[in-house]
């Protein structure tokens, strides 16, 4: 095993290098958006460059996603939580709980209705005291035996009346005319506050059996709730719309609006629907040779500057998987349909500084610029979120381009923050973005910027473990002084300590 780790890792065969590279263009094509026909940024207040597009058939337009969720959480709220009535004969209720705290000291333990601390407490209970009692709750059972009570804490439904239903009978009652057993269980406490004020342990016994009679009349029904939803939700439509065969959808030089953008999405889509495999073969082909040459042109760089890299299997592998990482986390951000903000926690300036650490600058910015434009690839070619990674990348960079511990990798928090905030503030001024936009995307920048140095300080321990990289870092760690292994060198081997030095 490891003869064959070693056979890839110092293998100078050509067919090594151009498996990693086809390998990595293909994992990264599959991470495309399906929907992506079209190659144009479709940003809200950007300006459509290419040619008009004109329907070549009639399709609906499909709602924001957002907008849609919205909707059908607004249909949630309209269904009234549904509660089936059932009838409860109070008075015998009444009756059983007279007769039973009466003969309370002739019950089994083990057939009890309360706790067994609270069981002995109401045992020792005398005959005035039971009177007491018993007086007090039947007045509570003469009040209560109206009351719509529901099986459910009041405080948790959101809506302000309920459906209760019984066989045929629907009637919508107001939330405030319902009650639950909390709630009657705190009123009677608070009377019985005032009949035994020193004596806590029997208002808590009184409330446990009175706990055992009070029976909720109104009992949820979950599963017609949830098919009254169901039917609501059915009822909204996901298209906001039609566009009609020869209608312009956007012309050239237009600023796109919400509804055009949604009109180019919704054209996508259905020209991806109706694609057949030949189609889809094409396109997806499109794609690898896209990817192909973005990556070929980082192959070429390291091919003819970086000779130690391109001669290392195992460095060329390196640098896929941290731009396979970043690419997997762009592609579960935009699949997942997050809000548009959650872009700026893609962690590009990672990458930017571990492969500086790493390698060099140079290698640090190439990567950038390249792992940059992929992700605005796979971002559905997002111009604003490119110009956005290359300069906070750039800028991750400069910070870690002289490191000489690894603390100084935490200073990069600032310089991060600071090119994601002009880079977020120059787009959003050109694309008129509201203040809550803004406010949105810098604070996701700010986590990103927060969390970046980080991962960086955890990974690039991690990569020179796994790569036995000896990175500078390494190196002028070794040189420290305060290193346990040369002070005891420089005491023993005073000779031996200057050639470790030099």
């Amino acid at each position: 095993m490891n003869n064959l780790f070693k056979t890839f890792k110092d293998s100078n065969y050509l067919r090594s290098k151009v498996f990693i590279l086809i390998a990595l263009s293909l994992l990264l094509s599959l991470l495309y958006p399906k929907a992506n026909l079209i190659v144009s940024d479709v940003e809200i207040g950007g300006v459509w460059l290419e040619d008009d597009i004109i329907a070549d058939k009639p399709f609906p337009i499909l709602k924001d996603e957002i907008v849609y969720i919205n909707e059908v959480e607004a249909a949630k709220k309209s269904v009234f939580p549904i509660f089936d009535k059932i009838i409860i004969d109070y008075f015998k209720v009444k009756d059983s709980l007279n007769l039973v705290l009466n003969n309370f000291a002739s019950i089994p333990e083990d057939n009890l209705i309360v706790s067994k601390p609270n069981y002995r407490i109401l045992k020792k209970l005398d005959n005035n005291n039971k009177k007491k009692i018993l007086a007090y709750l039947n007045l509570e059972f003469d009040k209560i035996r109206n009351f719509k009570i529901i099986n459910f804490n009041k405080s948790d439904l959101n809506q302000d009346s309920i459906l209760v239903k019984l066989n045929k009978y629907e009637e919508v009652v107001p939330l405030k005319e319902v009650y639950d057993v909390n709630t009657i269980k705190s009123d009677v406490y608070e009377k019985f506050i005032k009949v035994y004020p020193n004596n806590p342990e029997i208002i808590v016994a009184i409330i446990d059996y009175f706990d055992y009679f009070v029976k909720p009349n109104l009992i949820y029904n979950s599963s017609l709730t949830k098919l009254e939803e169901k039917n609501v939700i059915q009822k909204i439509s996901k298209n906001s719309g039609i566009v009609l065969e020869k209608e312009k959808i956007v012309s050239k030089h237009e600023k796109i609006t919400p509804e055009i953008k949604q009109k180019i999405i919704s054209y996508k889509i259905i020209k991806n629907q109706d694609a057949n495999i030949g189609e889809k073969t094409l396109i997806f082909i499109g794609k690898f040779l896209q990817t192909l040459s973005i990556l070929l042109i980082f192959s070429i760089y390291i091919f003819i500057f970086r000779k130690k890299i391109y001669s290392n299997n195992l460095l060329l592998l390196m640098i896929s998987i941290i731009i396979l990482l970043i690419s997997l986390q762009t592609y579960f951000i935009t699949e997942a349909r997050l809000s548009s903000s959650f872009k700026y926690l893609i962690f590009i300036p990672v990458a930017s500084m571990l492969l500086t650490i790493l390698f060099d600058s140079r290698v640090g910015f190439y990567s950038t610029v390249i792992i940059s434009i992929i992700q605005s690839g796979l971002r559905g070619n997002d111009y604003y979120f490119l110009v956005t990674s290359i300069f906070t990348g750039a800028l991750s960079v400069y910070t870690v381009r002289n490191i000489i511990n690894r603390k100084q990798i935490f200073r990069s928090f600032f310089f991060i923050l600071l090119g994601y905030f002009v880079s977020i503030v120059a787009v959003s001024l050109q694309r008129q973005d509201t203040y809550e936009i803004i406010r949105d995307n810098i604070i996701f920048a700010f986590t990103n910027s927060l969390l970046s140095p980080i991962l960086t300080y955890g990974l690039t321990i991690f990569f020179e473990r796994i790569f036995n990289i000896t990175t500078d870092l390494t190196y002028l760690e070794l040189s420290d002084f305060t290193n346990p292994g040369l002070r005891e060198i420089q005491t023993d081997a005073p000779g031996t300590f200057m050639h470790s030095l030099v």
